[in-house]
């Protein structure tokens, strides 16, 4: 598995509602399979996998996991093109353009830049609310 492919361990035990820890303890103990792991020896988890770990741990009672799209409380919602990404350490600046001339620069964490898999000419949705400027794909 490759570098940030996959759920790190923090939110999949986010997304089963438990803490890291737990997630952990749970694959020593072999109530659940071994996660896979990436070229740095870190855990990675697929969808399925959080699934299958949350039948093996809690039966088929328990809903299932739903993956959406979150809408926020924002009418202002613009789709956009990535225009420009800098990088400086953790935090990269990324350089989109709206409404075919105006630019809006948001301020992100570079492990976000690569889960989202942005880089030049990427489309986005960019979301502007007070203080803050969200990127979504």
């Amino acid at each position: 598995m490759k570098q940030g492919e996959g759920f790190t361990l923090e939110v999949a035990a986010q997304m089963l509602g438990i803490s890291k820890a737990t997630l952990r303890t749970w694959e020593k103990q072999g109530r659940i399979p071994p996660a896979r792991r990436d070229e740095r020896g870190w855990r990675r988890y697929t969808i399925e996998d959080i699934e299958a770990i949350r039948r093996a741990v809690y039966g088929e009672e328990q809903p299932t996991l739903e993956v959406t799209t979150v809408e926020l409380a924002t009418p202002n919602r613009l789709a956009g093109v990535v225009k420009s990404i800098e990088c400086e350490g953790l935090i990269c600046e990324v350089v989109i353009e709206v409404l075919g001339r105006q630019r809006i620069t948001a301020h992100i964490p570079k492990s976000m830049c690569l889960r989202l898999g942005l880089h030049k000419e990427t489309p986005v949705t960019v979301w502007i609310r007070p203080g803050d400027v969200l990127i979504s794909r």
